[in-house]
């Protein structure tokens, strides 16, 4: 396996603490959907933005294994799927969670080696996540890592700014143990995942860090007047151009199961925010007989959104 020094900048960029708000999916009447914590406990926790260190997780000291530290091999149904098709777990208990990760047999040989980090939906899971993902991998020789940020019980999770170390846990990993090229990488989140996804954009661009070349953002949008960051963002307090320099790729569909029309709005509202504060939005699909899942169920689509992402990733 190939090995590289993982740059000081980037050692540094988990020591920094960073939001602990988190960009919740909107609620959509009569049910609404819970909130994320890393609280154990029930109760809605949101902070105002931070900038004090916090421990970073010791790349160099993680290693792969097959069974993950909270459980989920024993209740997954795709679990021993994704093992045997290659897929290994490793472990990171400075977070207290995990990533799933999937190389392909040819990534050595690739002209860019890329990596599509997945954040899953509402109580899912990274073996299932990662399941539903092999099939394109394999056709398009990407590498894939999956984390898990439900804590599988109740409606706790952990918060965005875990995510986004856990995220740049995996990828650095992914860097030095299989050469990975981990600034073109895509993020791709599905409802809540995709909910949080714009507070990780900010985050990965105020960092400095720039992992991702794409966030592919389906069925989790934005509302008014939504968690901290968003009021913070609507405020003003994080500048003009908070997405400058970041690229979306955003799908609603009409007949979502669970929010109806409603999440088009949501979805049209992140459109115009992110355009509003300097990103860019590459392409969005509306699709009116689309569902919650539209975007992974329709090939036509998801194979538009992996084309996105390969070309911004050869200019």
């Amino acid at each position: 396996m190939k090995k590289r020094q993982v740059t000081t900048v980037l050692l540094l960029l988990a020591s920094l603490a960073i939001f602990g708000c988190r960009a919740a999916e909107p609620a959509a009447p009569p049910a609404t959907e819970p909130v994320p914590t890393a609280q154990p406990t029930e109760q809605r926790i949101e902070s105002v933005p931070t900038a004090q260190p916090t421990d970073e997780p010791a790349v160099s000291n993680l290693q792969e294994s097959t069974r993950d530290m909270l459980g989920f091999y024993k209740t997954s149904p795709a679990y021993q799927a994704v093992i045997d098709a290659g897929v290994r777990v490793v472990n990171v208990p400075e977070l207290g969670s995990f990533f799933a990760l999937w190389i392909p047999d040819s990534y050595a040989e690739q002209e860019v080696q890329r990596v599509m980090a997945l954040v899953h939906g509402t109580s899912d899971n990274a073996y299932s996540t990662i399941a539903g993902q092999l099939r394109r991998a394999q056709h398009h020789n990407y590498a894939l890592v999956a984390v898990q940020w439900w804590m599988g019980e109740g409606e706790i999770y952990l918060p965005t700014d875990a995510v986004y170390q856990l995220l740049a846990a995996a990828l650095e990993y992914v860097g030095q143990e299989y050469g990975a090229d981990i600034h073109k990488a895509a993020y791709e989140g599905f409802s809540r995942g995709s909910a949080i996804a714009y507070q990780i954009a900010y985050l990965d661009r105020s960092l400095a860090s720039n992992y991702f070349a794409l966030f592919i953002c389906q069925s989790g949008g934005m509302h008014d007047p939504g968690p901290p960051f968003m009021q913070s963002l609507r405020a003003g307090n994080l500048g003009d151009d908070a997405f400058g320099g970041q690229h979306f790729f955003m799908y609603c569909g009409m007949k979502d199961e669970q929010w109806g029309t409603a999440m088009c709005e949501y979805m049209h509202n992140a459109e115009q925010t992110v355009i509003k504060y300097g990103g860019t939005v590459e392409r969005f699909i509306e699709d009116p007989q689309g569902g919650h899942a539209g975007l992974l169920k329709t090939d036509a689509h998801y194979e538009d959104a992996i084309k996105t992402w390969f070309e911004l990733t050869t200019r």
